[in-house]
């Protein structure tokens, strides 16, 4: 069985999730701004960008 290598962009998710900025027992958002001609988008393939990743805080 073959695995899908993971998005480039999930270690910046995953930084993001694991900092002490989040707090435990809150909901976040963490947004993923892919290119405009990224595959992903146009469902030709996977990312093939680098995205902007960030926390997004509620306002």
């Amino acid at each position: 069985m073959n695995k899908k290598p993971h998005p480039k962009y999930l270690d910046d998710v995953l930084n993001i999730a694991g900092s002490e900025v989040i707090k435990p027992g809150t909901v976040n958002h963490i947004e993923v701004r892919h290119d405009t001609w990224c595959d992903l988008l146009h469902r030709r393939g996977p990312c093939n960008c680098r995205p902007d990743v960030r926390l997004v805080r509620p306002s």
